[in-house]
Parts: structure tokens; C-alpha cells; sequence
């Protein structure tokens, strides 16, 4: 894989996992990983929280495995960890080419769509001791969805 910059933006995420992996070869999860750079522990917090939004968070027992899902992603960003670990039986796993690409593109008139109406702000938000912050925040959230 070609040394990635770091995406300013969801369009710039978009294309760098355009890039992942090898063209016309199944896309390996270690390559998504490394396309997102340091932006692969948000996009994890970021799916079980769109979960939990949605009608998938009125099957019982669900919210609990969302919730778990949150502080074992935020623990890792709570300890340092840049990127998110996964076992290597997992990042071995691939997706095929066609149906990666595909999903992609789906993906890109929303992401020009969430760039155009947010701008980069509250920066000191995302650096520094804000971010373990941020992740004790995750895990006590998280914390309170099993008892509800």
C-alpha cells in the first residue's frame, strides 16, 4: 500500500480507502485500518452509536452488546492507542474488491454532503488529554445503556 496522508475530511477518508489494499485483490480489514490513519477509533465509536440510534436498539440485550462495543473501542483510545487493535485471524479477513468499491461510492455523495456542512472546529476537542477525555465520557455512557 502507497503511504496514505492523513484525511482532513470525510472525502479525503473516502479516497484513502479507495487506495487501500491491493487493485483488483480482495481488501484486507488491516488495509481499511491503515487507510483511516488515526481515524480508525472515531469511525469504530462511530458505528455502535448509529446503531444504538437506530430501530435495531429496541431488540433486548442488543443496547448491552452496543454498550460493550463503545468501552472495549474507547478503552483502547483511553489507553493511548492510536489505532484500534484487532486479533490477526481478523485483520487477515477481506471483502471483495467490486462490493468494497461499490460501497464506496454509495458512500460518497453523503460524505460531500457532511463536509459541506461541517467545518473543522473545537479542535483542542480532539488533541491531547481531551481525548481520554472524550473516551471516559464513551465508557460512561456506555455504562448507563445496560441498565435502561
Amino acid at each position: 500500500m502507497n503511504a496514505i496522508e492523513e484525511p482532513e475530511n470525510l472525502q479525503a477518508l473516502i479516497e484513502n480507502l479507495r487506495q487501500a489494499g491491493e487493485a483488483d485483490q480482495p481488501v484486507k480489514i488491516e488495509s481499511m485500518l491503515q487507510a483511516t490513519g488515526e481515524r480508525s477509533v472515531g469511525a469504530l465509536l462511530l458505528v455502535p452509536g448509529l446503531l444504538v440510534l437506530s430501530p435495531l436498539s429496541g431488540i433486548p440485550g442488543l443496547p448491552s452488546v452496543f454498550a460493550v462495543m463503545v468501552t472495549l473501542i474507547a478503552g483502547q483510545l483511553l489507553v493511548g492507542r492510536r489505532h484500534f487493535w484487532l486479533p490477526q485471524w481478523l485483520l487477515q479477513r477481506t471483502a471483495s474488491r467490486s462490493k468494497y468499491d461499490r460501497a464506496l461510492a454509495l458512500l460518497k455523495r453523503p460524505a460531500t454532503f457532511v463536509d459541506r456542512l461541517l467545518r473543522p472546529r473545537l479542535k483542542f476537542l480532539t488533541q491531547g488529554l481531551a481525548v481520554r477525555g472524550n473516551a471516559l465520557l464513551c465508557i460512561a455512557i456506555a455504562a448507563t445503556m445496560p441498565p435502561l
